[in-house]
This record gives C-alpha cells, sequence and structure tokens, in this order.
C-alpha cells in the first residue's frame, strides 16, 4: 500500500485519529496494471462512480476501512487531499 497527502488541510483544526468518525472521498488504483490510458494505474474503486452518497463513512480504527487506508489517514487535517 501507497499512500501520499497531496495538499494539506487547515492547521489548528481536528485531525484524524483513532476513533474519528470520518467522511471520504477517494479513488483506487492498481499500480501493476497501468496503461497507457491509465498511467496511474487500473482504477478499482471510487466513491464518485461505486457509491450512492460519493463518499465512505466510518470510524477509524474498527475496520470500516481497509488498514492501509486508516493507516494513510491517521494524522490527516480536515479538508487535506
Amino acid at each position: 500500500v501507497s499512500y501520499r497527502e497531496m495538499r494539506g488541510g487547515i492547521d489548528g483544526i481536528r485531525k484524524v485519529k483513532k476513533g474519528s468518525i470520518i467522511g471520504t472521498q477517494m479513488s483506487i488504483r492498481c499500480k501493476s496494471l497501468a496503461t497507457a490510458d491509465e498511467p496511474g494505474g487500473l482504477l478499482y474503486f471510487s466513491t464518485r462512480d461505486d457509491t450512492d452518497s460519493n463518499e465512505l463513512v466510518g470510524e477509524i480504527g474498527t475496520g470500516d476501512f481497509p488498514r492501509g487506508l486508516e493507516e494513510g489517514m491517521l494524522g490527516m487535517k480536515l479538508n487535506a487531499v
């Protein structure tokens, strides 16, 4: 699993920690299946395309999200990308 924060959130505001209830928009790509049309990897999941609400909501640390995803979100600030 790899992840990166592309844009920091708002300083001085809440950070994601164990027990936080969060809503997130995301896409998951398989880098090993990159193509000329999708050089970042084959799109595996997108909240925009695969959910009715365009986001996933859950509690960090309870298994609502995959472990690697939770690991990447820990410490993120409000509105981080």
